[in-house]
């Protein structure tokens, strides 16, 4: 049995080196690093598919619904040159993360930048530092660090690195294969409706908070959406200009006006380019983004559905103890007691006692985070 002292001081570290785009399930080659005992080896690296990891976070959200796990990132789909050269994905946006956990916003400029020149390897390396990357990260060395940042959330938390589940991820020989049970349906969750004096002030002021952030990246989407429609309008109009002056310069005599209207078709071929390369940029950006953050806000809303239900549980396994209790002191101060009626109440007392132990022990009802 392991010391405590030995689970405080246990790591683990999941790190993507390289990633190949080039199938249609792509491959992410993970390096794993541990001191936890019951891993057979302290360093592997292995190969998993994008599928694998889908299946990865679904086991651990069906074996451990007590914990908020974040969602898996959408795997990232690569862009081409016109050679079918892959092309490192040009943020027009990106936050850095300072050591004391503020955040502050540039705008940058990839195209004129050396540092966004093609490996010579088709496969896509990820260079960072894992522990506390998300200072580190330099986001024009990766192509995407959603799914990296994913790892490290799992390996981070205390629950879930010791997880039987992750620990046959990691060491497979074969591929991860676990028994799935089966999807649990969805439901809509469009608010929580259950008694308040049920709930603490804490608890609902949670549930307020993401109501309202629902809302705010609801009004973002929205907003983006008519963002890129307008974008795209555009675009069509430069690429419809573009038509008509070729058009023009095809009947033209004029050698002047021939090379006028030629040389406008290509400013405006390009313009309509740049309105292009900008919706496609924001979808990639802010769009993803925006609608990542909308599927982690349905998973909190489910995990405390969850614990919520569980509490309610509790609570009306605790009113029934209290109830019984209640009727055998009642029993207590009558003159006559019938010896099969004491029984039955004390039956039923041992029972609801048995079921209010039952439900205080339901881990749901101390909800774990992933940080």
């Amino acid at each position: 049995m392991a010391h405590p002292s030995e689970h405080a001081s246990s790591y683990l570290n999941l790190s993507i080196s390289t990633v190949d785009y080039k199938r249609k399930d792509p491959v992410f080659w993970i390096v794993a690093k541990t001191n936890i005992s019951q891993y057979k080896q302290p360093e592997r690296r292995f190969p998993r598919y994008y599928s694998e990891l889908v299946k990865l976070g679904r086991h651990l959200d069906a074996h451990l619904d007590d914990v908020l796990l974040a969602v898996l990132p959408a795997c990232p789909q690569p862009h081409h040159d016109k050679e079918g050269k892959m092309v490192p994905r040009q943020w027009w946006l990106h936050i850095i993360y300072t050591q004391d956990d503020t955040a502050r916003s540039q705008t940058t400029s990839p195209c004129h930048d050396p540092s966004f020149s093609q490996p010579d390897d088709d496969d896509q390396p990820i260079a960072h530092d894992h522990r506390h990357s998300s200072s580190h990260l330099n986001p024009r060395q990766v192509w995407d660090m959603r799914i990296q940042l994913w790892l490290e959330r799992l390996a981070d938390h205390p629950r879930i690195h010791l997880n039987q589940g992750l620990q046959d991820f990691i060491e497979s020989e074969v591929g991860f294969r676990p028994f799935l049970p089966p999807a649990r349906r969805q439901k809509k969750i469009s608010g929580f409706h259950h008694l308040h004096q049920d709930m603490d002030a804490e608890f609902l002021a949670n549930v307020d908070q993401l109501e309202q952030f629902t809302q705010a990246l609801l009004d973002v989407s929205q907003r983006l959406v008519e963002i890129k429609t307008a974008m795209a309008l555009w675009s069509d109009t430069w690429i419809d200009l573009t038509s008509s002056l070729i058009a023009f310069g095809a009947v033209e005599r004029h050698p002047g006006l021939f090379l006028t209207y030629k040389q406008l078709a290509k400013e405006t071929q390009k313009l309509g380019d740049i309105e292009h390369s900008v919706e496609l940029l924001l979808s990639e950006t802010l769009g993803e983004e925006v609608d990542y953050q909308i599927r982690n806000v349905v998973s909190a809303k489910s995990s405390m559905e969850r614990r919520m239900k569980a509490f309610s549980k509790y609570m009306d396994s605790h009113r029934r103890t209290e109830s019984s209790l209640r009727h055998v002191e009642r029993l207590k101060s009558s003159s006559n007691i019938d010896r099969q009626q004491v029984t039955e109440v004390i039956a039923d007392l041992e029972q609801v006692r048995w079921e209010q132990k039952a439900t205080a022990s339901d881990p749901s009802l101390t909800l774990g985070t992933v940080r």
